[in-house]
């Protein structure tokens, strides 16, 4: 393959998850470290679906492996920051970033490395932005536990 040859990701079998109460939101965990306290996962959307508003606790690394990823950062104005990435694109956020995210029109797909702080990977927000509930390395690692042991 020549370095110009245009790289395309094939989904198609992996097992995928719908996040619960997020329609066209779905997840894949590929692997789960307590003690580093770090998630490696995919997130699929379908198109124009978003997660809900959330903190991470520590530093993530994003790269955009197909369609598009949008992030929206509020500004406390009650607006939001807009960031729109293409497939292809590296992103790394030092922690503490508070978003939401989406697909764009035509979906998209992203892999996240994300790494903990004291056991809470990321806080789902509510529009005040405080915590609703707190997702710990361990809900991750059952989570990951049980898709590894229903194959």
């Amino acid at each position: 393959m020549s370095a110009s040859a245009a790289f395309t990701f094939e989904g198609r079998d992996i097992a995928w998850k719908q996040f619960r109460a997020l329609e066209g939101v779905y997840y894949h965990i590929l692997g789960v470290d307590v003690p580093a306290e770090t998630v490696d996962w995919l997130m699929k959307f379908d198109p124009d679906r978003a997660c809900v508003l959330h903190r991470h606790t520590g530093p993530s690394k994003t790269f955009v492996l197909e369609g598009e990823h949008h992030v929206y950062e509020p500004d406390g104005k009650g607006s939001h920051r807009h960031i729109a990435r293409k497939a292809g694109t590296w992103a790394v956020s030092e922690g503490e970033s508070i978003h939401y995210e989406s697909g764009g029109g035509g979906g998209g797909v992203i892999y996240i490395c994300m790494k903990g702080h004291e056991g809470i990977i990321y806080d789902i927000l509510n529009d005040a932005l405080e915590s609703e509930r707190a997702i710990s390395v361990h809900e991750f690692k059952r989570g990951y536990d049980k898709s590894v042991a229903t194959g």
